[in-house]
Parts: structure tokens; sequence; C-alpha cells
């Protein structure tokens, strides 16, 4: 039984994790523009129409992978254009499009930096990523310099940037360059610490927090909060792969002194990372159910967080029931066949057939109406399968 519920939920491509996935934003794409020359980010653009297959692939398969996610919301701010509404009129003034779907890198100046078209998987598309931020950062270039001995603050600067943004070390370089600087209060030294401070277990982390009152000054709170709960996340995966919860339970205590306002949802969020990365049944379940309370009324976390829930513990019945509930909770609010094919899957697994066999109905009923060919077979085979066929 749990190889077959393994099976139905990758036909589904439903996402897993409490935090997996791609964020879009939301803004205008001229707003998007300035978010991006604010940032010194790329802008990833998904050029789809509604009716293209292979757009909804991505949407519904590679979009919401947690490792897309992770590297696509750390490095540029992306952004969802239909190429057949109003709101990429801007966009479709200036590039062009021929295939669906699309995808582009386009810098704060609207100039593209790396452009490819159709779909693919997790890793290719990680990789065009990382073909993007190298024709934005030649980080070889930058790294001959430094080995040359340019030490001045750009350089150095661009080329930690470009490390970060490759996933290479850059603690040596930013190090080296701290230790060099008589003043960090200066804005270069400021921002410099601010980029590098990527782990809240390091002295860059100490430097920035005891420069906090300037850095708030010159970038502002939010810029100076996100970079907290970057260092705080990164080091809460250290202390998830060396089993570390004392560690954990200190950038716990980061967040509550300099994050206050995320503190609580960070602690039970990481909680729950550690006790899956562990295999505690009984931990994740405590902390997924104060996690479920935050949520009550947002259905996309619902279901990411029963089918997280399912894809590690489906042998835990404390763990399945949390599952249970949250996948019924997630089907009030949330639109489209996938909250009711979630929901029917796992009371199918804990033996509610009858139930199952309701809800499966339901999606396959949602997924008629929206003409889902993909969606109707996918239900098809749940509801086969809860018949005993």
């Amino acid at each position: 039984m749990r190889n077959w519920f393994v099976i139905v939920l990758i036909l589904a491509s439903i996402s897993r994790g409490a935090s997996a996935g791609i964020e879009f934003f939301k803004g205008s794409w001229e707003e998007a523009l300035a978010e991006a020359s604010r940032q010194d980010k790329l802008i990833f653009i998904d050029a789809y129409t509604v009716w293209c297959g292979p757009c909804k692939y991505m949407a519904a398969s590679i979009f919401p992978d947690e490792r897309v996610g992770q590297f696509f919301n750390q490095n540029f701010i992306s952004v969802k254009l239909d190429m057949e509404k109003d709101e990429s009129a801007s966009f479709r003034a200036k590039h062009r499009v021929t295939a669906y779907p699309t995808f582009f890198f386009v810098n704060g100046n609207d100039e593209e930096v790396h452009t490819m078209r159709g779909a693919m998987q997790a890793d290719q598309l990680i990789q065009h990523g990382q073909q993007a931020i190298a024709k934005m950062d030649p980080i070889e270039t930058y790294a001959a310099a430094y080995e040359a001995g340019d030490r001045s603050a750009t350089l150095v600067y661009k080329y930690t940037r470009a490390m970060i943004r490759n996933g290479q070390p850059h603690l040596r370089v930013a190090n080296e360059y701290v230790r060099s600087q008589q003043n960090l209060n200066t804005p270069d030294n400021l921002r410099y610490l601010l980029l590098a401070a990527t782990e809240m277990d390091s002295r860059l982390f100490e430097l920035l927090i005891e420069h906090k009152k300037q850095t708030v000054a010159l970038v502002g709170q939010d810029a100076f909060n996100a970079q907290v709960l970057t260092a705080c996340k990164n080091t809460a995966a250290k202390a998830r792969e060396f089993k570390d919860h004392e560690l954990l339970t200190k950038t716990w205590e980061s967040m509550k002194a300099h994050y206050p306002a995320k503190a609580a949802a960070f602690e039970i969020e990481t909680e729950m990372d550690y006790c899956a990365e562990h295999n505690d049944a009984a931990g994740y379940t405590k902390a997924a159910q104060a996690y479920a309370r935050t949520i009550q009324d947002d259905p996309v976390a619902l279901l990411k967080l029963a089918e997280r829930t399912v894809g590690r513990f489906s042998g835990d019945d404390r763990s399945m029931a949390l599952a249970e509930e949250a996948a019924q909770k997630a089907t009030v609010r949330g639109e489209g066949y996938r909250y009711f094919y979630t929901y029917a899957s796992i009371l199918n697994q804990r033996g509610k057939k009858e139930e199952a066999l309701a809800a499966a109905n339901r999606a396959l009923e949602i997924s008629k109406q929206s003409n889902d060919a993909i969606a109707m077979r996918t239900v098809q085979v749940l509801i086969r399968n809860i018949q005993g066929q």
C-alpha cells in the first residue's frame, strides 16, 4: 500500500516541504524590474500560456521542487507572465516569445542575460540558473583579479557575491577582507558584512550584529532581517546535517533576539525539518501540530504539510492522523483537483475506503470541469485502486 501511495503522489506531481518551491513575485513587471535593481538580482521569467501542456508540467512538477525553490528564491526575482493577457504587454513589447514555455533571465535594466525554451527537469533548470548567474557575475575573472592582489572593496564585494550565488565557500576571502579593515562602519564595509554574514555561527555574523544599528540605518530593517533569517536558516541546515540540536536551539535564540517577529514560526518549522531529517516521528508530529495551528486558513500550506508528513512518516499512525486532518482542512478552501486527490489518497491508505472514494470522485469532477486530461487519468487510476481493481 505504501508503495502505491508514493506512486500516485508522484503522478499527481504534488510539491513537498513546508517551504518548498519557487516564490513568484506578486507585483507588476515594472515593479519586478525595480525590485531586481534594488536587490541587484536577475529576474527569472516563466513566459507561459494557460493551454500549454509543458507549461502546466513545469508549474505542477518542477517549480514546486524544494531544491529549485531554494536556489531560485535565493538568487532571483521570479515572475510568471501569461503571454496572452495584459499583464505581459510591457514585457512582450521588448522580448520575443516563439514557443511555450520560454524562460528568460533579465537584469534590472530589462536586458536579456540568458534564455531557454521547453519543459525540463529540476537539475536542468538549476543548471540554467547557474549559467545565468555566471554571465552576470564572471567569478573566474573576479578570482583571478583577487589572487593577483586586487583587494578593492568593489572587487571583493563582487567576488564574494559571486561565490555565494554559485554556492562556493566564501569565508576565507570574507575574513581576510574584514581583518584588513580598520573601520567597519563605512557604507561599503557595512554592506559587505550584510552580504557575507551567511551563517549564524560565524564571526561575520557576530560583526553584523555588533553593527546592527549602523547597518539598519544604511539599508533598512527589512534587509537586515532578511539576512538574519538567511544566516539562521543556513546554520539550522548545518545543525540537521550534523545532528546537532544544541546548535539548532542557538538559531532559535538568535531569531528571538534579532528577528522576533519571525522567531516562533522559524522555531516550529526548523524543528519539523530536524525531526524529519532524523526520522523522529513523535518530535515531528508535535512540531507539525503547532505549525498546523498557524496555517489553518492557508490551503496551500496545509496541503504541503499533509504531503510532507505522508512522504516521511506514512507508517506512523499519529503522523498520518495529522496528515488526514490537514488534507481535509485544505479541501475546504483550496481550488483544484489536487486537494481532494491528496485527501482521498490519505484516506485510502488509512483504510477509509468509502470516504476515500467520495473524495476521489470529487477530485474527478473538478478535473473534468477544468478539462484537465492528465488530472482525469491520474484520478481515475486512484479510483480503480480504491475499488481494488
